[in-house]
């Protein structure tokens, strides 16, 4: 309340760990977004986990706000390991972006993880109002990919992270996809190098992406005469 009384308060899992990464509130629903290491969270659709045991998995939770009573709880997983690191709630449905090594999280469209099977493969997965997958995709390219944001704006999805190589973790590529609104592939860029650190902030305006953060290296593309001046040289892309 505006006084800092509690209203209403829950928890829910086991010993076994985890934790909400995003919380999103719309039209009287709060939506969890997280990961576990939990399998026996209170499941109303989909399937159990059913790989490794301890590995972590997603869980999605979706409450009614007035109650806190859940109207549906999902895990996402596969036979491996697999984190939710970027969300957003959009008339209902929710997006999901990510990481996985498992080679058969549930996709829709018959992608497949990437031959390195033990490397990270991003994933794009969209959930409909009642918790079902509507649509769900690996995003591999022949490297580690981690998607760590996910950006809509009129209709079009715009993800971005990082992608690198198992043989050299300290220099990353900036990864972003742009993905249309039936699920398929608009268009996907790498832009080269950034020293491996925190993930740059990025935002959509008319059509238009817009990145900026730290570490750029000198092979980093720039438009004018900008000068590296060694770590942490900072950069701003459009």
């Amino acid at each position: 309340t505006i006084d800092g009384a509690i209203i209403l308060s829950k928890v829910f899992g086991d010993e076994n760990g985890g934790w909400t990464e995003k919380m999103h509130l719309q039209n009287g629903s709060v939506y969890l977004v997280g990961n576990t290491d939990s399998d026996n969270l209170p499941v109303t659709i989909g399937n159990y986990p059913i790989g490794v045991q301890y590995s972590t998995n997603i869980y999605v939770q979706k409450l009614n706000s007035s109650n806190f009573n859940t109207v549906f709880c999902r895990y996402i997983s596969g036979n491996n390991y697999e984190q939710v690191h970027g969300s957003e709630v959009i008339n209902g449905e929710l997006h999901l972006t990510g990481r996985t090594r498992s080679t058969n999280f549930p996709v829709t469209n018959g992608s497949t993880h990437s031959p390195e099977l033990y490397d990270d493969d991003a994933f794009y997965t969209k959930l409909n109002v009642d918790g079902s997958i509507g649509f769900s995709t690996y995003l591999a390219t022949n490297n580690n990919d981690i998607l760590f944001e996910i950006v809509i704006s009129n209709g079009e999805i715009y993800l971005a992270g990082q992608s690198y190589t198992t043989s050299n973790f300290s220099e990353t590529d900036i990864l972003i996809y742009k993905i249309n609104t039936n699920g398929t592939i608009a268009y996907t860029k790498k832009l080269r190098k950034v020293w491996d650190n925190d993930f740059p902030t990025f935002t959509v305006l008319n059509g238009s992406l817009y990145i900026a953060g730290t570490g750029a290296t000198p092979a980093y593309p720039v438009t004018n005469s900008s000068q590296h001046y060694g770590y942490p040289t900072g950069f701003f892309t459009q």
